[in-house]
């Protein structure tokens, strides 16, 4: 076994060795990535929320831009012309060709409010566009009726022009909203620069540059590129997928380190690639550990970070796990409920059947997951949340008087 083990590092250092030194066509690559462009020195190709910052800049009339609303009225074209018939089924006050006539230089941009990526407001027309904006993330569920349902609530007199920004036009869950893709954000962008270009700000004009060159990358426009990346992975394959593995595996366990090493008092159970189970010492003492069926843990309870990569966010999870003995399972859930943990009535009723039942859980939007020191913080952060700590010590009272023989 020991024999194979080395044969195999062997390999592996050979195929890293001429992926990074007999290389041609990386050092072409690389070449070409180096050129200088501030949005990646900012990882704004990998971050949405750095999309929505550049957006919300362009479509703010007030901002230094100095074009105006002009961007604003050609995004507000693209999607009602985009979407048939949209201000009609929508029953807005104003029809499609008044609203592309509307002067909308009063427009206010708010980023994040309510966790909506971009929210314009125009106060004078009582319109509301709501922009929710995924660079490779999915929504999340329930997530586009809950911003449309704030904003009607929060203005009601308002109209709102709800929009679902994506890379190429993914369907959203929730059919009021709009479709608009980034491939159209490209075009208009590139339409635009070429209008102002010799009108304004020559530095206006190389920022949305280089913004179009990283939306080239992002939807593969750009066919230099596209080859040498085809060519590269075809001869290479094993070696990136190698690295790809490693260093996943690297930045996530770099966080958790940092979470355990300010958190003394808890131990880690268990390890997938994106979850990490856990509880506190004291209270593992006190668990039987020869109940469970298989789990992340081998305890009744366990604190578990869950990280969705996909979905840009994290979280912290307290959860019951699945018992061998199923009865003795139902009789824990009742314990919980008769002393005053929150236990949802779904899974009182179907308690008999259930393996899994949620006590708590938070999360947390994220999208710099290879800043192994921001994750750890945020870990950090995320569990000594008070209100959650204030949960979850409560739960554990009652667990702990909870007879498992």
């Amino acid at each position: 076994m020991d024999q194979i083990v080395v044969q195999k590092a062997k390999h592996s250092k050979k195929l890293l060795f001429n992926f990074a030194y007999n290389n041609e066509e990386l050092e072409r690559l690389e070449s070409k990535l180096s050129e200088f462009n501030p949005f990646k020195v900012l990882k704004a190709e990998r971050y949405e929320i750095r999309h929505s910052n550049f957006l919300a800049w362009l479509l703010d009339p007030y901002e230094n831009h100095l074009i105006g609303d002009y961007f604003l009225k050609k995004f507000l074209k693209e999607v009602l012309l985009g979407n048939e018939e949209f201000a009609e089924r929508h029953e807005l006050m104003f029809n499609t060709d008044e609203l592309l006539s509307l002067e909308l230089g009063d427009m206010e941009v708010r980023r994040e409010w309510h966790d909506i990526d971009i929210l314009l407001i125009s106060h004078r027309f009582k319109l509301l566009i709501l922009i929710e904006n995924k660079v490779g993330a999915s929504e999340s569920r329930g997530q586009l009726n809950k911003y449309l349902d704030i904003c009607r609530s929060e203005f009601p007199a308002h109209d709102t022009i709800p929009v679902f920004l994506t890379l190429y036009g993914d369907e959203p869950s929730n059919s009021e909203y709009a479709l608009l893709s980034y491939e159209e954000i490209y075009r208009l962008l590139k339409f635009s620069r070429d209008i102002w270009s010799g009108r304004i700000n020559q530095k206006v004009i190389d920022f949305i540059t280089y913004y179009i060159k990283i939306l080239e990358v992002l939807l593969m426009k750009d066919e230099e590129l596209s080859m040498l990346c085809k060519k590269i992975y075809a001869e290479h394959k094993e070696a990136i997928d190698l690295i790809k593995d490693y260093t996943e595996k690297t930045d996530y366990e770099g966080a958790v380190k940092i979470f355990f090493d300010a958190h003394t008092e808890l131990e880690q159970l268990g390890w997938t690639s994106n979850q990490t189970w856990f509880l506190p010492k004291k209270l593992k003492e006190k668990l039987p550990n020869n109940m469970m069926e298989r789990w992340g843990s081998v305890y009744p309870v366990s604190i578990w970070f869950w990280l969705g990569k996909k979905n840009s966010k994290f979280g912290v999870v307290l959860e019951i796990g699945p018992f061998k003995d199923q009865e003795k399972r139902v009789k824990l859930l009742n314990h919980l409920k008769n002393n005053g943990v929150d236990v949802s009535d779904w899974a009182m009723e179907h308690a008999g059947e259930t393996r899994y039942t949620r006590l708590s859980s938070k999360y947390k939007k994220f999208e710099e997951w290879d800043d192994e020191k921001k994750l750890g913080d945020e870990l950090i952060w995320l569990y000594q949340d008070t209100k959650w700590q204030n949960e979850i010590k409560k739960i554990f009272e009652v667990v702990e008087s909870f007879d498992f023989r």
